[in-house]
C-alpha cells in the first residue's frame, strides 16, 4: 500500500516559488485541493493539476504560425507608418527652399 502524501498551501507555494498569497489567488481560480477543518491540503495530483492550469508563456500554442506572421507584418507596418509620421513632422520644420 502506498502512503498518501499531503502538502499544505505554504509547501505548495514554495514548490511553485511564489508567495502563499499568490498561491491562494491561483487556487481560488483553480480549486484543486481537499479541506480538513480550515486547512487546504494538496495531493501530488492536485499539484500537477495546478501546474497544468498555469498559463503557457509561449504564443506558439495559441496562434497558428500564419497568424503570427500576419501580426508581425502589421507591427512592422505600424513602425513604418510611425516613421512616415515622424518624417512628415521633420518636413514641416523645413522651409520651402530646404533650410531648417
Amino acid at each position: 500500500m502506498t502512503t498518501l502524501e499531503l502538502f499544505t498551501l505554504d509547501e505548495v507555494a514554495a514548490t511553485f516559488r511564489v508567495s502563499p498569497r499568490k498561491m491562494r489567488e491561483h487556487v481560488r481560480l483553480h480549486p484543486f485541493y481537499r479541506i480538513l477543518g480550515r486547512r487546504k491540503l494538496f495531493t501530488r495530483s492536485d499539484i500537477k493539476a495546478l501546474y497544468e492550469a498555469l498559463e503557457c508563456p509561449s504564443s506558439s500554442s495559441e496562434e497558428p504560425a500564419e497568424s503570427q506572421l500576419l501580426a508581425r507584418s502589421r507591427r512592422s507596418r505600424r513602425c513604418d507608418s510611425t516613421a512616415d509620421i515622424e518624417g512628415r513632422t521633420d518636413m514641416s520644420r523645413t522651409s520651402r527652399d530646404g533650410r531648417v
